[in-house]
């Protein structure tokens, strides 16, 4: 049988996919599941085209908040 944390077994892995989608991601779980380097990440940051909220220091992100702008930016064609 699967694990928990088995992307094949089609319950959650450590980015929540299946699991809460209110979850805070860390920065790097958000590059991870948006599939995105980390140069890219920031610089969208820094434009706060990226939904994400800072926690003194740290960036965090929701994933049902990453779902949706992804989503947004479908509709758009990819444009911002």
């Amino acid at each position: 049988m699967a694990s928990e944390s088995d992307p094949a077994s089609g319950t959650s892995d450590s980015l929540g996919v299946g699991g809460d989608p209110d979850r805070l991601l860390s920065f790097k779980e958000a590059c991870e599941f948006l599939g995105i380097g980390e140069r890219l990440a920031w610089s969208l940051c820094n434009r706060r085209e990226l939904p994400g909220i800072r926690i003194g220091r740290l960036w965090r992100f929701r994933r049902s908040a990453l779902v949706a702008w992804v989503a947004a930016r479908e509709k758009r064609g990819g444009r911002p």
